[in-house]
């Protein structure tokens, strides 16, 4: 009985062994310490999308020291005044060949939606970076907008929703309609399409080319809205001329 609990015991080891990001060394070499997770994000999907206020959630990360020696921890901390995060324990030492389980305490106290990274050092070893992603708002309009889902556009990231007016703004004629970005769309069209966008459903964006500027305008993200207005201004030129 005895041998077969230690070899249950040794395979649980080496799954924890074999699992998660290697830890980079000070020149960019993995090393022999591993972490389960490079994101948090307390299971937002279970959440639904939301992290509740004034309540505290709690995601496990574990870190594995596969050396032949003793490894020192310590998790940088952080002070923003929406929300408090801590890792217990913040810092300790993991015995040669183990593994430690960190419990990431998230407690958020004001409406936020963001990205941010946490720092885990490794006492002569190196670093690691959790991106820890906080979302308590499920809209695209008035939120941080690195938080948002982004794709590629002409070679620059911007949001989906973006890149989503844009192309019903150019399958529906915008460069050839004059005035365009200085007429605003019918304001309650406009309201109900952000309604829509904030629920992230794509599907029939409107035809009304004023009302789709006028949202273009009205993107979360300035710089990926310059970049994509950018792009149309040589079109629009060309179809005025």
């Amino acid at each position: 009985m005895g041998g077969s609990s230690s070899k249950s015991k040794n395979a649980a080891a080496a799954e924890v062994v074999d699992e998660g990001a290697a830890v980079s060394s000070q020149n960019g070499d993995d090393t022999n310490i591993k972490v389960s997770k490079t994101v948090l994000d307390w299971g937002l999907e279970k959440l639904e999308g939301n992290v509740p206020l004034h309540k505290a959630i709690i995601e496990t990360i574990t870190i594995t020291n596969n050396n032949h020696y003793p490894v020192k921890y310590r998790f940088e901390p952080c002070f923003p005044r929406e929300f408090q995060l801590n890792f217990i324990p913040e810092g300790g030492e993991i015995k040669a060949r183990k593994a430690k389980v960190i419990k990431a305490k998230l407690t958020v106290h004001s409406k936020v939606n963001l990205n941010f990274k946490t720092t885990l050092n490794i006492e002569g070893v190196g670093t690691h970076f959790l991106t820890a992603k906080l979302r308590c708002e499920t809209g695209v309009f008035g939120v941080d907008p690195t938080s948002l889902d982004m794709e590629d556009d002409e070679g620059v990231q911007i949001p989906i929703v973006l890149g989503e007016l844009k192309r019903a703004f150019l399958k529906n004629g915008g460069i050839e309609q004059e005035g365009v970005f200085r007429l605003a769309g019918e304001q309650n069209e406009v309201k109900q399409v952000k309604q829509q966008l904030n629920t992230k459903n794509y599907e029939n964006l409107p035809v009304d080319v004023n009302c789709t500027a006028t949202l273009i305008k009205a993107s979360p993200c300035r710089f990926s809205l310059t970049v994509a207005l950018l792009d149309l201004v040589p079109r629009i030129a060309d179809a005025g001329a």
